[in-house]
């Protein structure tokens, strides 16, 4: 008879809590224990961290989260599947298997390539690939400059919009405003910055 396979999620970004995935592997039955590290802002901090060392690019807290968890998971029979090898998969493998050395274990270690498309984009404009903007419309061969990292070719921006940001005077809150709709503008544009953007990672 078969059952559930019982999945649980130990990470929702870059810099979750490290002991969420140690937390999830001994919290109880479990078949697979997965983790998503990544969003554009790091997707960004990985590239910069790559321009400065090609042996990088990957979330490198995911390695010290493995090594409360690796030996545990191979005696329970646990599978880990997440995405932090970001930029760079197979440098992240080749440190999970150092990592792995060190313990005196010996898991199988696999990883996924293929989707970084800036090293084929001549390739596939010339086989008549528009890759165009889809905010746009424009081809990415109009684009007055081509991405550099996926996280460009992911999003890249629209052209300068000539409408102001800043609400009509008329929709502005005056200053006999009720507290409330001075607390709540409808219009006004938010200033409130993500915490998530603020904190600086070493990638």
């Amino acid at each position: 008879m078969t059952r559930p396979v019982l999945i649980g999620n130990s990470s929702g970004f870059y810099g979750d809590r490290d002991a969420a995935m140690r937390e999830m592997a001994e919290g109880g039955p479990l078949d697979v224990l997965t983790g998503d590290y990544l969003a554009e802002l790091t997707m960004l901090i990985l590239w910069k961290a790559r321009q400065k060392d090609q042996s990088l690019g990957y979330a490198r807290s995911v390695l010290g989260q493995l090594e409360q968890v690796i030996g545990s998971c191979l005696d329970r029979g646990i599978r880990i599947v997440n995405n932090a090898g970001g930029l760079n998969p197979a440098g992240l493998a080749e440190q999970i298997t150092r990592l792995a050395e060190r313990l005196g274990l010996h898991p199988k270690i696999a990883y996924i390539t293929g989707d970084d498309l800036i090293p084929r984009l001549d390739d596939l404009i010339s086989a008549g690939h528009s890759l165009t903007h889809l905010d746009t419309g424009e081809p990415l061969s109009a684009a007055a400059s081509r991405p550099r990292c996926p996280l460009e070719l992911q999003a890249r921006p629209p052209k300068p919009s000539t409408r102001s940001a800043r609400p009509p005077a008329a929709s502005r809150p005056s200053s006999n405003s009720s507290p409330r709709s001075k607390a709540f503008p409808p219009t006004a544009p938010s200033r409130r910055k993500s915490s998530a953007a603020s904190k600086n990672f070493d990638a």
